[in-house]
């Protein structure tokens, strides 16, 4: 009759154990580390929106500096109206409180290399950035914020990949009074990201 088990058969039952378990806290970390993420990037759409609404209350009127559609068609994107966007600029950034701003050779410690980028997001020599005081990160192509830019959530903390903590985002109105803050229509993803729906409504 047996009595126990053999050496082989608990070192095997081991590594069953430790396999499972390693593949376990994989999951977990990552839907942790998705759960943290959604979050900064909840906070951070939250608190642009909020940005963008007080500086058009300041301003008392709807500033000329939006698409008029998510989905630029030609016609669409001559309709758009930027006129108003460098007062509209000031205002928002403003009401923001930016803590530093400079292109990446002027904060070579602060802002990081992004890779996997689009056009226009990919002309770092043409960036303004703007780091707000929590750490997030405003990405400005040819000084275009706030009419489109991107978003990086958690700053210079990793992974700096799009559609993880970096997103694109614009602003659109649809019937030119009232302006949202929307995904750019050209936002990237990487491999194994998110949308803004999935970071926003899921």
């Amino acid at each position: 009759m047996k009595k126990g088990f053999t050496l082989s058969e608990v070192l095997i039952t081991l590594a069953i154990i430790g396999v499972v378990a390693a593949i376990t806290i994989s999951n977990l970390y990552s839907k942790y580390q998705f759960y943290v993420l959604k979050k900064q990037y909840q906070k951070a759409y939250s608190v642009l929106n909020q940005a963008v609404k007080l500086a058009v209350n300041n301003m008392g009127a709807t500033p000329q500096c939006y698409y008029l559609s998510h989905s630029i068609s030609i016609t669409q994107l001559y309709g758009s109206n930027f006129s108003g966007c460098g007062n509209f600029k000031e205002e928002t950034l403003e009401v923001l409180q930016i803590a530093q701003s400079g292109t990446k050779s002027e904060m070579p410690n602060i802002i990081p290399t992004y890779k996997n980028t689009v056009n226009p997001f990919d002309k770092n020599e043409y960036q303004m950035y703007y780091v707000l005081n929590d750490g997030t990160i405003i990405m400005s192509p040819y000084g275009n914020f706030p009419s489109y830019f991107a978003v990086d959530v958690n700053g210079n903390h990793g992974p700096n990949k799009w559609g993880y903590d970096v997103f694109a985002l614009m602003l659109v109105s649809t019937d030119r009074v009232n302006i949202n803050l929307v995904p750019y229509r050209a936002a990237p993803v990487e491999d194994g990201g998110k949308n803004h729906a999935d970071f926003l409504y899921k």
